[in-house]
């Protein structure tokens, strides 16, 4: 039985961390003008569309990610 425990805990423990590194990921960006992945004049906002917005999003998970080159 304490071996579930163990065991769940450490899944909590792991998947508590991703979180946090989730939430790190995407600093909160302030309104500039310019969408921040494309450099496209906007008027609000930070990004021209949801496609900027999310390919920003995956490019900076990517960036997150420890080098595993070979």
């Amino acid at each position: 039985m304490s071996d579930d425990m163990d065991r769940a805990q450490e899944r909590e423990a792991e998947m508590r961390g991703d979180a946090l590194r989730e939430v790190k990921l995407v600093p909160t960006l302030k309104p500039c003008g310019l969408c921040y992945n494309c450099g496209e004049p906007i008027t609000s906002g930070e990004f021209c569309d949801a496609d900027c917005r999310d390919d920003y999003e995956r490019l900076q998970k990517r960036l997150a990610q420890p080098f595993a080159g070979g």
